[in-house]
C-alpha cells in the first residue's frame, strides 16, 4: 500500500507504468514529473497524463513506485 497519494512524497523514486492496450512497459523518475506537474499534483494526475511510446495511448495505464536504490 502506498504511503501517500501526493507526487512530491516520491520524489527520488520511479514511476514504472505498464500500457493497458500494448502491454508496453516504460518509467520515468518522479523528480521529472514533479517538474511538469508539480509537486502538489497526485499519482493519478501524473499517471493519466502518461503517453505510451508504442502505440501513444494516452492515460490507459497502471503503474508502480519503485523506490531509489539506497
Amino acid at each position: 500500500m502506498l504511503k501517500s497519494k501526493i507526487l512530491g512524497d516520491y520524489e527520488g523514486d520511479k514511476m514504472v507504468l505498464t500500457c493497458a492496450r500494448c502491454q508496453h512497459e516504460f518509467s520515468h523518475d518522479i523528480s521529472n514529473l514533479i517538474l511538469v506537474v508539480g509537486k502538489e499534483a497526485t499519482l493519478h494526475a501524473a499517471r493519466t497524463r502518461a503517453v505510451c511510446r508504442r502505440c501513444n495511448t494516452r492515460g490507459d495505464n497502471t503503474y508502480r513506485i519503485v523506490p531509489k536504490s539506497k
